[in-house]
């Protein structure tokens, strides 16, 4: 029995922002967790990852997985 079902999101931004993507840029990725996008290439540079997602080196830019973003909010309830 498969338990991992894909589930609804529910988080305003990121709905508007997914909208059938693999990945997203660094900003989207910034804008859907709240941190400036400085602080998201800087927690990368420093630790190999943002709050436990990690990106894909595309060229020059890196694309965050929508499934570790989902993940994020997965583990940690938020209220809106």
């Amino acid at each position: 029995m498969d338990t991992h079902k894909p589930q609804a999101v529910t988080h305003p931004v990121l709905s508007e922002i997914i909208s059938g993507k693999d990945h997203l840029k660094t900003s989207e990725f910034a804008r859907v967790i709240r941190l400036k996008e400085g602080s998201v290439r800087k927690a990368y540079r420093t630790q190999g990852h943002c709050c436990g997602v990690v990106p894909v080196i595309a060229g020059r830019g890196l694309l965050w997985p929508v499934s570790g973003i989902l993940s994020i909010f997965s583990n940690h309830p938020h209220d809106e």
